[in-house]
């Protein structure tokens, strides 16, 4: 969990100690003559904060507004924990996310700035762009990683958080999968051109590729090896010549 989660992870979590217990033990309902009457029923009701309590006068759901000016909906289970929440977050970006009992993010749905770590992970993290969806295992680092903009991609991550299979379409819509080693290096790679023609790569440790093969338009195939300076040392049908 990067630090954009953690911070808006954390206002909700604190919501329920900040006005539970002003307010937990106290439930205000409707005269059933007033729900029955519409010209005795309020047509609109003026807060900063909502509590939802329940038999037991546990909070179980808060819509508050938090600064600066952030409004966010908070479900709590039985215990106190927040379970969903929905938050407005600065530049106007919303964000739903649902948490497992230990209020680690199982599954977060946003628009805006991204929430996958940068580094070995191999994924960008950019501040601006479109929906997003992530996914979380219980470590709270293996699992996946959905965005469209600016194209669309998936992205899965292995227990320690490392990007290790990305799915992905380019510009021109040409897809493409992409696999990667425990250092997050990229492995294998297979795609098609934006003509229609497929390809496979071969890369070594240092991600530097070795082997590669290419099924033209026409059906002819083509492959070829290099050593780790990128030098083709073979290739089929037509020998290739060192000189450029």
């Amino acid at each position: 969990m990067n630090t954009s989660e953690k911070g808006w992870l954390l206002g909700l979590a604190v919501l329920a100690g900040l006005i539970g217990g002003a307010l937990g033990s106290r439930v205000f309902a409707p005269e059933p003559s007033m729900a029955r009457d519409p010209s005795q029923r309020v047509k609109a009701l003026y807060a900063e904060t909502f509590v939802l309590v329940d038999a037991e006068g546990r909070t179980r759901a808060q819509l508050v507004l938090q600064q600066p000016s952030s409004p966010s909906l908070t479900v709590l289970d039985e215990e106190g924990k927040t379970r969903a929440g929905l938050v407005l977050r600065g530049e106007g970006h919303p964000t739903f996310g649902l948490f497992g009992r230990e209020q680690k993010a199982a599954a977060i749905l946003a628009i805006g700035d991204r929430t996958v770590e940068t580094g070995d992970s191999g994924v960008e993290s950019r501040e601006e762009g479109g929906p997003f969806l992530r996914l979380k295992s219980g470590n709270g680092k293996a699992g996946l990683f959905l965005s469209v903009d600016p194209t669309p991609r998936l992205v899965l991550l292995d227990v320690e958080g490392r990007a290790r299979a990305l799915l992905a379409l380019d510009g021109e819509g040409a897809p493409s999968v992409d696999l990667r080693d425990g250092k997050g290096v990229a492995r294998g790679e297979f795609g098609l051109y934006p003509d229609g023609s497929p390809s496979m790569s071969f890369m070594d440790t240092e991600g530097k590729g070795r082997a590669g093969m290419v099924m033209n338009r026409d059906g002819s195939t083509r492959l070829g090896m290099m050593d780790a300076g990128g030098r083709v040392i073979w290739s089929a049908p037509t020998p290739v010549s060192d000189e450029p």
